[in-house]
């Protein structure tokens, strides 16, 4: 009697499983990404998780010194002919003037921008596990300030380089020449003197014999 109970308890369960559409949970290291599986969970099958780190913006008045609420803070990844541009994220600053972004290990380029006040960029590089503060100086717009040569400036309306001077690529030969979105450098290409802010990658027709070409 024990025997038929079991083997009739046995039939039940596996036409209970069938019925209910049940599968096999995902088996973590069988090489397979499936459901239920991710970077995180099972790396061996989906990869390593991306690599993190932390930049904390902190913008200010530079004549006050008092933090600047709802400033525009901008964060692009690099980008050249061999790779596109990474993904734009924007946040507004808290009544703190602070705004914190979780980013990939990588260079980016840091936008600030808020009415009233001449935005700023920078280039940065953000590293495994790194807790970055970037502390940011707007300067209040005055109608007649222009970029003097060697100066950067981010690409915003009404934001020009002085007469004479163009505005070129930020970008090194100690980056590759990889081009960051978001800013600019004014220079005096063209003659004949590799300037502040020229360098073989944005002025080539004046800096070349200073790369050796």
């Amino acid at each position: 009697m024990k025997v038929k109970t079991f083997i009739a308890v046995s039939v039940l369960s596996v036409l209970l499983v069938m019925l209910s559409g049940c599968v096999n949970p995902p088996v973590c290291g069988n090489g397979l990404c499936e459901q239920g599986e991710n970077s995180y969970n099972c790396p061996q099958d989906c990869g390593m998780p991306p690599v993190q780190g932390n930049l904390t913006v902190i913008v200010s008045d530079a004549d006050s010194g008092q933090p600047i609420a709802f400033a525009e803070v901008v964060v692009a990844g690099a980008c050249d002919v061999t790779k596109p541009c990474g993904t734009a994220v924007m946040k507004e600053t808290d009544k703190m003037g602070e705004a914190s972004f979780n980013l990939n290990t990588g260079r980016y380029t840091v936008g600030v921008s808020k009415e009233e006040y001449i935005p700023y960029s920078e280039d940065i590089a953000i590293g495994a596990g790194e807790l970055r503060r970037m502390e940011v100086e707007l300067k209040k717009e005055t109608p007649s300030e222009c970029i003097e040569e060697g100066e950067t400036g981010a690409v915003y309306p009404g934001i020009e380089c002085c007469p004479g001077l163009d505005a070129g690529s930020t970008s090194t030969p100690e980056q590759n020449c990889e081009i960051l979105v978001g800013a600019f450098v004014c220079i005096n290409c063209g003659n004949g003197e590799c300037g502040p802010g020229e360098n073989v990658c944005n002025c080539p027709e004046d800096c070349n014999t200073i790369a050796g070409d």
